[in-house]
């Protein structure tokens, strides 16, 4: 008897097999010109990303605030580190978010190579996959978002520049104020960009997801193959995520944003449903063939247990052939009933719960310290529900 990944049967089929096709990668930083720029010192690695943003965008302003006598404030200005909200989006979430992006790059060239080559995609399916891919390629790395990003963040950088006259990312702040809103520039036409890019990927994740994907749950990844799907999808949502510490910051330093608490809500939630329901087709596909991988062991476990007692009712002894195959079969039950019907392992979801709750707290956090913003919120929550 041979047992493949899809569940039993007689036959031995090879599953290294490789497609008839040579899929070809989508590069998803062509037309980056920021990300190519940083990706030149930094080699397109997300931890050397952040560390590198983090120098050039923070530590530099504070060494040019220092020089510049810009660091105590001063003429309406505090100094530079009382800015606490500016000092957390500039020296934390920005370069996060410079390394979020090489990591969202580097699983989209990845996942979009090996669904081919591993076969998650059905050799009958290559030529369509590939078609798609270069369809993705198009929007995905499209010059006008680059430069419809690059414009707006120009319009964004221009009116905190000249407007915020009492803090040192303003014109007041002189070079330091400068040199910073360079960094703002380059942060706001990323953040554009990378909000465009990440609704095509969360595309890519459906179409693919619509194939007859290979789906096997004996598979040594934990996610039934499709783990890459998975970690793909995950590199997307960091981005909503990234927003809600932004939000959750927000909160806590900023009296205007405490006002829209509801909808800051609102958005959480809709991060929460929007990483599930990207993966929604996966999940239906992956608890089909659990289900009938988990019959077919239990049809075949049944098979040799009738074999075993039937061979000690004739005979008064077992067959131990029949018994190891019974412990095979127990043993393989047990691996497909350990199969998550999301295309990621549990570690994925641990990670995933840990950095969606820490802004959820954050968030609550902020709600217990404000009495009167919960009974503010309360109170309009009421009214719409008693209309």
């Amino acid at each position: 008897m041979k047992i493949n990944n899809c569940g039993i049967t007689v036959s031995q089929q090879s599953s290294e097999r490789q497609p008839q096709t040579d899929i070809m990668p989508v590069t998803a930083y062509k037309t980056d010109i920021i990300y190519n720029g940083l990706a030149f010192f930094t080699k397109h690695n997300p931890f050397y990303t952040v560390l590198f943003y983090f120098f050039v965008s923070y530590v530099m302003t504070y060494v040019i605030g220092i020089l510049t006598g810009q660091l105590n404030g001063g003429g309406g200005r505090n100094p530079m580190y009382t800015y606490i909200l500016d000092n957390l989006c500039m020296g934390i979430l920005a370069p996060i978010g410079a390394g979020l992006i090489t990591n969202l790059y580097k699983k989209i060239s990845a996942a979009t190579e090996i669904i081919g080559s591993k076969r998650i995609i059905k050799d009958a399916d290559l030529p369509s996959y590939q078609a798609l891919l270069n369809k993705f390629d198009a929007k995905f790395n499209n010059y006008y978002i680059t430069a419809a990003s690059a414009v707006s963040a120009l319009f964004i950088s221009g009116f905190i520049y000249f407007h915020r006259k009492t803090s040192w990312l303003g014109i007041a702040g002189g070079i330091t104020g400068i040199y910073d809103s360079i960094f703002v520039f380059l942060n706001f036409a990323m953040i554009i960009t990378i909000v465009y890019k990440s609704c095509i990927t969360i595309w890519l994740i459906q179409k693919i997801i619509a194939f007859d994907i290979n789906i096997r749950p004996m598979h040594p990844d934990h996610a039934g193959g499709l783990r890459h799907i998975g970690s793909l999808s995950m590199a997307v949502n960091y981005f909503l995520i990234l927003v809600m510490f932004y939000f959750s910051l927000l909160l806590i330093f900023d009296a205007f944003a405490q006002r829209f608490i509801l909808i800051y809500l609102i958005f959480y939630v809709f991060t929460f449903f929007i990483f599930f329901a990207s993966l929604y087709e996966a999940h239906k596909k992956m608890r089909r063939v659990k289900d009938e991988a988990l019959e077919k062991l239990e049809n075949t476990s049944n098979h040799y247990y009738y074999k075993l007692v039937t061979s000690a009712g004739a005979l008064g002894i077992y067959d131990l052939d029949s018994a190891d195959e019974i412990i095979m079969v127990d043993n393989l039950y047990t691996i497909v009933e350990k199969m998550p019907v999301w295309p990621f392992n549990i570690n994925n979801i641990i990670k995933f719960f840990s950095v969606f709750i820490t802004p959820f707290i954050i968030f609550i956090i902020s709600l217990l310290a404000n009495t009167d913003s919960i009974l503010y919120n309360w109170k309009i929550i009421f009214n719409l529900l008693s209309k």
